[in-house]
């Protein structure tokens, strides 16, 4: 998924591993996974599951890594977006609408 944000070319100049567009940065366990500053800054988690809905902590999982990671600043004005292959939970669907999230449904 990172290297089709670059390809479009999204950005990131931060030295953080945790919020990168680096394809060989962590994301996944503790870190964001897709956070670019331009063209605008965007935040991304990513999240599949073939046999259950996922819960509304994948919401939760965003804003939480996002204000570790960049700050509560930077968090508030990116674009937040979900990237799910799966179905959300009536919870999860709910939290990330509050918290003015994007969702973008994958096909798995």
């Amino acid at each position: 998924m990172r290297r089709s944000f670059v390809e479009l070319g999204f950005q990131n100049s931060l030295n953080n591993l945790k919020a990168s567009l680096d394809l060989n940065a962590a994301g996944g366990a503790g870190g964001i996974d897709i956070y670019c500053e331009a063209p605008y800054p965007l935040v991304g988690e990513c999240k599949a599951s073939k046999h259950k809905n996922l819960p509304n902590g994948v919401a939760a999982q965003l804003i939480n890594l996002g204000h570790t990671h960049l700050g509560n600043a930077q968090i508030e004005r990116s674009v937040k977006v979900l990237f799910v292959a799966g179905r959300l939970t009536n919870a999860a669907e709910k939290a990330a609408v509050e918290g003015e999230m994007m969702l973008c449904a994958l096909k798995h």
